[in-house]
């Protein structure tokens, strides 16, 4: 990756000057945009501008668990005082959260002013996160493995399924042909109103696009599991084959979980606990949830590994999918040591390409909060790329059976790369190894 450019290419600065002036002009708009904020409301206002906005077509499931839980405090927060004391307390919370973050914008933003030149690595820049993803993020422990099932609050069940307070693993499970009891100690969800058996391993909570805004969940033991049947089942079974309808529709990915169906007046409950299991409910200073509700429900409940939500990447783990849309939602994409996404840069590494390789992104209807629409336009880029040592190789092959070099008949595995060869020989004069020369193949370590 830091091997010299071909003989030829266009000066490294010259090529940058090249891309500052098709991302400049939106990089100097986003700074100004920031400087205003700062000035008409301080640190606080330049630190919303990376909140989470909410969509108003979805639900607010934090904001009816957040009720839920102020109601199940029992009669100590039925005084109005009280009760706003809570919601003080908690916009409070969310004010520092947002303090702290501008005053991180406003460093960077003067670090920027003081000087605008730029490195070598250009596109070391990880994608910017709302506020409720980066202190998820922050929650993940830097460690081998990782991902939401180790943020506290969290419990996973033997069969991979997990609980987070506000919404359980399944009460029916299919486990081959025979349906069986979910694992959660509390009893679990139950899935479309009046139909406790779920959906069997082909559909239900496969929940592919896991960006969304929480779910459900139970508030205690049978009984609550019993009136969210109940209610849901009411009007002649209408809900029920309204749900079918649209399962037809959609196919296996839609949500049938009682949790997911609507709000609470159409069979929906929710809650901050259910009685006998000991995952609960953990919230972000913002007021959103620290596990989401589509955590739990992602892959039928069991993603983990490199579909886990909010993963973290190892050192010497083989690399996760380069992927266009690099938020951490349904892949393990953090870095190890560090509360981020890797980076543009890092992606480019990972694909094969370059240091020497300047990235361009072209502004089209632009970023959000403290972001330029080029730095998503670039990560898609790198998600959409052919791996430059796999184009090469092809090529070779190719050039190969072209001149007639290649054994008839007989597969080509291994085709010598010159360049690459000479690079790893001069890291080695230098002393710079692989993580395998120092530490060996992950099956020795283990």
């Amino acid at each position: 990756m830091r091997r010299r450019p071909p003989a030829g290419t266009p000066a490294l600065a010259e090529r940058a000057a090249a891309a500052d002036r098709f991302m400049g002009p939106a990089r100097r708009r986003l700074e100004r945009a920031m400087r205003r904020a700062y000035r008409e409301g301080g640190e606080e206002a330049l630190g919303r501008l990376v909140r989470c906005n909410k969509d108003g077509s979805k639900k607010d499931f934090a904001g009816e668990t957040w009720r839920k839980h102020l109601d199940s405090e029992g009669g100590r927060l039925t005084d109005p005082v009280l009760r706003e004391a809570k919601e003080v307390a908690r916009r409070l919370d969310g004010q520092s959260v947002f303090t702290w973050i501008g005053q991180v914008l406003q460093a960077e933003l003067a670090d920027s002013e003081a000087d605008d030149s730029r490195g070598a690595l250009r596109d070391h820049r990880p994608l910017l996160c709302n506020a409720d993803d980066f202190l998820r993020m922050v929650a993940v422990p830097r460690e081998r493995g990782a991902n939401f099932r180790s943020v506290d609050g969290v419990v996973t069940h033997p069969d991979g399924t997990c609980c987070s307070g506000s919404w359980h693993a399944p009460k029916k499970v299919h486990r081959g042909a025979k349906l069986e009891d979910g694992l959660c100690p509390g009893g679990g969800c139950v899935h479309k109103p009046g139909d406790d058996a779920g959906a069997p391993d082909g559909g239900g909570d496969d929940d592919e696009d896991a960006d969304e805004d929480g779910g459900g969940g139970g508030k205690g033991g049978g009984r609550g599991r019993g009136k969210a049947a109940a209610s849901g089942s009411k009007g002649g079974g209408a809900a029920g084959s309204a749900a079918s309808k649209a399962g037809a529709k959609s196919g296996p990915k839609t949500h049938e979980r009682v949790d997911n169906y609507g709000s609470e007046d159409k069979g929906a409950w929710r809650g901050t606990a259910m009685d006998g299991c000991d995952a609960k409910t953990v919230w972000l200073p913002t007021g959103d949830l620290a596990c989401p509700r589509w955590c739990i429900t992602y892959k039928k409940g069991k993603s983990n590994g490199r579909h886990g939500c909010f993963g973290r990447i190892w050192h010497d783990s083989v690399q996760t999918t380069v992927v266009g849309r690099a938020e951490p939602h349904n892949l393990q994409l953090l870095h190890p040591e560090q509360d981020r996404v890797l980076t543009v840069r890092e992606n480019a590494r990972c694909q094969g390409f370059p240091d020497y390789y300047v990235l361009v992104g072209l502004e089209e209807g632009g970023g959000h909060g403290v972001s330029t629409s080029s730095l998503q336009q670039r990560y898609l880029q790198m998600g959409n790329a052919v791996a430059p040592p796999v184009a090469a190789a092809l090529g070779r092959c190719l050039l190969l059976a072209a001149a007639g070099a290649a054994p008839a008949g007989a597969a080509v595995v291994a085709v010598a790369d010159e360049d690459y060869e000479a690079v790893v020989a001069s890291c080695s004069a230098k002393g710079i190894g692989a993580f395998v020369d120092d530490y060996g193949p992950p099956e020795v370590r283990s």
